[in-house]
C-alpha cells in the first residue's frame, strides 16, 4: 500500500474513532437534536408538560383555555368551532377511539365530540393513556397504574415531587428530591438521572429537556449517558421540529436548535412582545395561547397568525 493510500486510511480510522467517543458522550446527539418531540396517549410530551391544553388529531383541533372550564373542538382549519364540554381543564389525549382530558381532579372519557362523557378516576393527576393502562398521580403523591379491562389499581411505590411522563416502556417524573428519575413500569429499577431541582421536562427523540434553575438544559438519552448543555435562560418552553419556542425577559421567542446549540452569534426571533399564557404544538404548528386569542405557527413559514378567538 503507497504513502497516500494508508494515509487516507488512517484519516478514516481517526474520523471514526472520533465520531464514536463524541456520539459516546452526547456532544453529537447535541449539535444535531431530534426533530419530532415524542409522543404518548395521542399527544406530545411537551403539550402534556405544561398542562396538555391543545391535542391536534388530523382533521380537529381540541383544546382548553388556561384558567378556564370547559373543552373545545375546531377543524384544523379554524372553522366550526364548538364546545363539546362545559368542564374540563387540560391533558387531553386520545386512544382506540375514545378522548380524554381532566376535569380538576377527575380523568374523564368520552366519544367524538365529547359524546357518552364518564369518569374513568376521581383523582388521577397528570394522567397518561398507554394502550390498555392508565398511569397518573394519586392525591397523595404517589404514581399508580390502572387496568382498563378489569378497573384495577396499583400502588408502584414511587412518590413524585411534580410532573411524570410514561415514555418507552419506562416511567420518568420529578421525585421528592426534585431531581428527574426513571423507573420500569412496575416502579422498580428506580434511579436520578438529573441532579438537578427540576420544574418541568419534556422528551424529543434521544434528548430530554429540563426547565432547572431557569435555565433550559439538554440532557442526553441515549444508553446510560445522561450529558448535560444548557440550551438558554428561560421561564417556559415547548420543543418540536427542530425548533424551542419559550418564553423569557418577558418576551416569547422561537429558536432553531441546532444553531443555538452551535452558534454563539445566533439570535432567536421574538414572536411576542409579551410572555404566552401557554404554549402547545401539534402535527404541524406551534399553538400560542396570548390573551383572548390562540395563536398557529406553522413550521413551514415560521409566521405567527391568528387562529381563533378563545372564549
Amino acid at each position: 500500500m503507497n504513502d497516500s493510500k494508508k494515509g487516507g486510511l488512517f484519516g478514516i480510522i481517526f474520523v471514526l474513532v472520533l465520531a464514536i467517543v463524541l456520539g459516546g458522550s452526547g456532544y453529537m446527539i447535541f449539535k444535531s437534536p431530534a426533530r419530532i418531540s415524542a409522543t404518548t396517549g395521542g399527544n406530545y410530551t411537551a403539550n402534556l408538560m405544561n398542562g396538555g391544553h391543545l391535542l391536534d388529531d388530523g382533521d380537529y383541533i381540541y383544546f382548553s383555555v388556561p384558567e378556564k372550564d370547559g373543552i373545545w373542538c375546531v377543524k384544523a382549519d379554524g372553522s366550526d368551532l364548538e364546545q363539546i364540554s362545559k368542564s374540563g381543564c387540560g391533558n387531553l389525549q386520545t386512544d382506540s377511539g375514545n378522548y380524554y382530558f381532566t376535569d380538576q381532579s377527575k380523568l374523564i372519557a368520552c366519544s367524538l365530540f365529547g359524546q357518552n362523557a364518564s369518569t374513568v378516576l376521581e383523582n388521577a393527576r397528570n394522567p397518561y393513556i398507554v394502550g390498555d393502562r392508565i398511569y397518573y398521580i394519586d392525591e397523595n403523591g404517589y404514581v399508580c397504574k390502572y387496568l382498563k379491562w378489569n378497573g384495577e389499581k396499583r400502588e408502584l411505590g414511587i412518590k413524585t415531587g411534580g410532573q411524570m411522563i410514561v415514555y418507552s416502556a419506562r416511567i420518568y417524573y420529578v421525585g421528592e428530591d426534585g431531581y428527574i428519575h426513571k423507573c420500569a413500569l412496575d416502579g422498580t429499577d428506580d434511579k436520578a438521572i438529573f441532579e438537578n431541582k427540576t420544574d418541568m421536562f419534556s422528551i424529543d427523540g434521544q434528548l430530554m429537556y429540563a426547565l432547572s434553575g431557569g435555565e433550559i438544559h439538554m440532557i442526553s438519552m441515549k444508553g446510560d449517558n445522561t450529558d448535560t448543555e444548557v440550551l438558554c435562560k428561560a421561564d417556559a418552553f415547548t420543543v418540536n421540529s427542530g425548533w424551542v419556542m419559550y418564553n423569557a425577559d418577558g418576551k416569547c421567542l422561537l429558536g432553531e436548535l441546532t444553531k443555538m446549540v452551535t452558534d454563539e452569534d445566533y439570535t432567536p426571533d421574538c414572536i411576542l412582545e409579551n410572555e404566552a399564557d401557554a404554549l402547545q404544538i401539534g402535527e404541524n404548528s406551534f399553538y400560542v395561547y396570548d390573551g383572548d386569542k390562540l395563536q398557529k405557527l406553522p413550521f413551514d413559514t415560521g409566521k405567527l397568525e391568528d387562529f381563533i378567538a378563545l372564549k
